[in-house]
């Protein structure tokens, strides 16, 4: 092979070592910890919304951690709906039935556009104003008659 080196050299790029300023490895980067704020109101006695949602030092928010509608069926709270941005992308998961606690996600009829404050703001206000049909349907999938 000769004496080849095994590496390429452009023209003009070559860098005297002396003029390199050496670069710490091992230098840990600074995290600021973001905050957890978690909010619950009541629509009824038997209906609740609880969200909770990351602030930075700033107090930008910075994810929806949650939006839950929660129904209370015998004295027992279950969330049968949310809302969340784990992905990077607000999506909706709902629960299958009162038997099958899977849930399916989905971001069909969700706010795609926007940051995460105005998609909490989206979220708060669906549940709100749709909570009576997400209710309704999922009664449907456990087939039980409706306690309202």
């Amino acid at each position: 092979m000769g004496n080849k080196s095994k590496f390429r050299h452009s023209k003009g790029k070559n860098l005297e070592k002396r003029l390199l300023i050496p670069v710490k490895p091992n230098r840990k980067i600074k995290e600021e910890k973001n905050e957890t704020v978690t909010r619950r109101f009541y629509l009824s006695d038997s209906d609740r919304i609880i969200y909770s949602y990351e602030i930075d030092q700033k107090g930008v928010i910075q994810k929806v951690v949650d939006v839950s509608y929660d129904i209370n069926i015998n004295g027992k709270w279950i969330t049968i709906m949310r809302y969340d941005s784990k992905h990077g992308f607000l999506h909706r998961h709902m629960r299958v039935s009162l038997d099958n606690p899977s849930d399916t996600p989905t971001t069909i009829g969700v706010r795609k556009r926007g940051k995460p404050h105005s998609w909490l703001t989206w979220a708060r206000k669906d549940v709100s104003k749709n909570f009576l049909n997400y209710r309704t349907g999922f009664f449907k999938r456990s087939k039980i008659r409706d306690l309202y």
